[in-house]
């Protein structure tokens, strides 16, 4: 029982809360904003959405894994946060409703 407490309150932590903020497309905001290894999410002009990790930026475009994004050729790009707050308390309610399942699982098993 503890052991299943515990794997579902790393779960908890593993899963993260993140933020997504909204970039302006100027080419010198994404340039002061996005940096190698940031994740990013990205509409193109065209309506294409996707996720991806920053390898190198250029003067004109963001390279990814195996795609390179024209800065002209964005429409919205947002940037991905690990927000440690939400998490956290994302965290301690997961624990709380464990210890909670617990208490009445030991109570009822007494009676």
């Amino acid at each position: 029982m503890k052991f299943i407490a515990m794997a579902i309150v790393v779960l908890v932590f593993l899963s993260g809360c993140t933020t997504l903020t909204k970039i302006e497309k100027s080419p010198s905001s994404i340039a002061s904003n996005i940096q190698k290894g940031d994740k990013i999410k990205v509409v193109t002009n065209d309506g294409t959405a996707m996720d991806i990790k920053v390898k190198e930026m250029s003067d004109t475009s963001i390279i990814g894994e195996s795609i390179q994004i024209k800065y002209d050729d964005i429409e919205t790009i947002e940037k991905k946060k690990m927000d440690g707050t939400k998490t956290a308390i994302v965290g301690v309610a997961g624990y709380l409703t464990v210890v909670s399942v617990m208490v009445v699982v030991v109570v009822f098993s007494i009676f």
